[in-house]
């Protein structure tokens, strides 16, 4: 029961980050790509499903074929394995845009000092 009351408050909690996060995008206070916002939308997306659930496994696995109750759970760890496959491309893809945004910064600070010359 306590474990279904923490899922539940988790899922408010990310779904007000999401929230959040898409007011910060639209007001453009985050220099991230559009690659990102995929990914983090569909990440989060992704953790409401998971602890959508969690919440509800033990209620559907009441009475059920043990077939059916390791099928759900072994499909809620695949998802969860996936979550950390697009938490990693997030990852990946906030470096390559840290790595363009520095190699413009740099090119600009000294590629005009070498045109001054």
């Amino acid at each position: 029961m306590t474990a279904q009351i923490l899922a539940g408050a988790a899922i408010v909690v990310v779904t007000a980050a999401i929230i959040f996060e898409a007011r910060a995008w639209t007001h453009g206070t985050r220099m991230v790509t559009r690659r990102q916002k995929l990914y983090r939308v569909l990440a989060a997306g992704m953790m409401d499903v998971i602890l959508a659930l969690v919440i509800v496994g033990p209620v559907v696995h009441a009475r059920t074929n043990p077939y059916f109750e390791i099928g759900y759970w072994g499909a809620t760890t695949m998802l969860s394995f996936l979550l950390i496959f697009v938490a990693l491309l997030d990852v990946r893809a906030g470096l390559v845009n840290y790595r363009e945004s520095r190699r413009e910064a740099f090119h600009g600070a000294f590629g005009e000092e070498r045109q001054e010359e």
